[in-house]
C-alpha cells in the first residue's frame, strides 16, 4: 500500500518553502532559474544543498563553472521570482545585480547572497539534479531601516471549482500567491 499521488501532493503543498534565485555564470553569459528546492545541509561546514531541473541551461553553467550563488529573496520580489521561473533568456537587464567573485550574479534587493563551490552533483535522477556545495561566503544579510526583513515564501490557495473563489492560507507576510486547485 502506497501513497496515491493526489494525496502526496496535497502533504507537500502544506510545507512552507522559500524562494530563491540560483545564478551562475559560464564563457561570459549569466544563467539563473527561480528554485525553492534549497536547504542548509550542515553548519559546520557549511554547506547547502541545491535541487535544479535536469535539463535547465542554469544546471548546464553551473556544472561547467563549479561555482554558483544563491539569492535569497525578500517579499517585494514575487516578479522577479516569477521572470526567473519562466523558460527562456532569464530579464538579468531588467533587474539590479552585481557580479560575485565567482561572476554569478548577486540580485539587488535579496535579503542574503551565498556564493558556493559544486563539491558533487548527483544527477541519477530523472527530474531535478542536486548540487552538494560548499558555501564559499554569506556576502550579506539586508535589513531595511531596522525593519524586519521578510523573506519570501510560497503560499496556497484553494480554488472552488464552481464559483472560482480563491480562500488563501498564508505562510506569512512574504508570501507569494501560488494559486493551485485543491
Amino acid at each position: 500500500m502506497g501513497v496515491g499521488a493526489g494525496e502526496y501532493r496535497d502533504a507537500l503543498r502544506m510545507f512552507c518553502s522559500g524562494v530563491t534565485i540560483v545564478s551562475a555564470a559560464h564563457d561570459g553569459r549569466l544563467f539563473g532559474m527561480t528554485a525553492t528546492s534549497f536547504a542548509s545541509v550542515s553548519l559546520e561546514p557549511p554547506l547547502v544543498l541545491v535541487c535544479l531541473e535536469k535539463e535547465s541551461h542554469t544546471l548546464e553553467a553551473v556544472a561547467a563553472a563549479r561555482s554558483f550563488a544563491v539569492n535569497v529573496l525578500a517579499f517585494d520580489q514575487e516578479e522577479v521570482a516569477r521572470a526567473f521561473a519562466r523558460p527562456g533568456v532569464k530579464p538579468f537587464d531588467r533587474v539590479g545585480y552585481s557580479a560575485a567573485r565567482n561572476g554569478a550574479a548577486l540580485i539587488q534587493g535579496a535579503l542574503a547572497w551565498i556564493e558556493c563551490d559544486v563539491t558533487e552533483i548527483e544527477s541519477d535522477r530523472p527530474v531535478a539534479v542536486a548540487l552538494l556545495a560548499p558555501v564559499s561566503s554569506v556576502l550579506r544579510v539586508l535589513i531595511d531601516d531596522g525593519k524586519r526583513a521578510y523573506p519570501s515564501t510560497v503560499r496556497i490557495a484553494r480554488i472552488d471549482a464552481v464559483s472560482n473563489e480563491r480562500t488563501w492560507y498564508p505562510y506569512g507576510a512574504g508570501s507569494f500567491g501560488a494559486e493551485m486547485m485543491l
